[in-house]
């Protein structure tokens, strides 16, 4: 997912509109089908800022149950490039270069896959949940037990988690 800036590059203040929707490959993402980016760029002179949003859905494992559901997301996306040039210029001292919060554009193309992939993966919730009734993992019940799911529930998971 590029796109040539060198239409507006010339001109502080004007912008231009990005849209795409396909399929991309994240090694650390399960995307489930395509996704898709609706973005306005605006040239600010030392820098572009995009905004708009990353819509798609991603397969996740829940942290009740350990099942693996479908998490959609419409994130909007806040960024700006800088030119790869000019890297150097800003540039903490003395810090790693690819450790600093910056996306960078060369030879007039923004190729959006970094900025896509860290906006997923700093979207997804700390704790995913496939539904807020999930009931987490549930023992099954042993025939001479004479317990019911809800009592070994109740018995052996408080707070979510399993009791030993």
């Amino acid at each position: 997912m590029r796109i040539d800036i060198s239409p507006i590059k010339k001109t502080i203040g004007q912008s231009m509109e990005y849209e795409d929707t396909r399929d991309v490959n994240f090694k650390e993402l399960k995307l489930d089908g395509p996704m898709g980016l609706k973005l306005k760029l605006t040239n600010l002179g030392t820098r572009f800022a995009v905004s708009g949003a990353i819509y798609g859905s991603v397969k996740l494992i829940c942290n009740r149950c350990a099942e693996e559901y479908i998490w959609g997301f419409n994130i909007p996306v806040n960024e700006e490039f800088f030119d790869i040039h000019e890297k150097k210029s800003y540039i903490t001292e003395g810090e790693d270069p690819d450790s600093q919060n910056f996306f960078f554009y060369e030879n007039d193309i923004i190729d959006f896959k970094e900025m896509i992939r860290q906006n997923i993966l700093s979207s997804i919730p700390i704790k995913t949940i496939c539904s807020e009734n999930c009931n987490g993992i549930v023992l099954e019940c042993a025939e001479d037990d004479k317990l019911s799911k809800d009592d070994i529930l109740k018995e052996h998971i408080t707070d979510r988690k399993i009791k030993k």
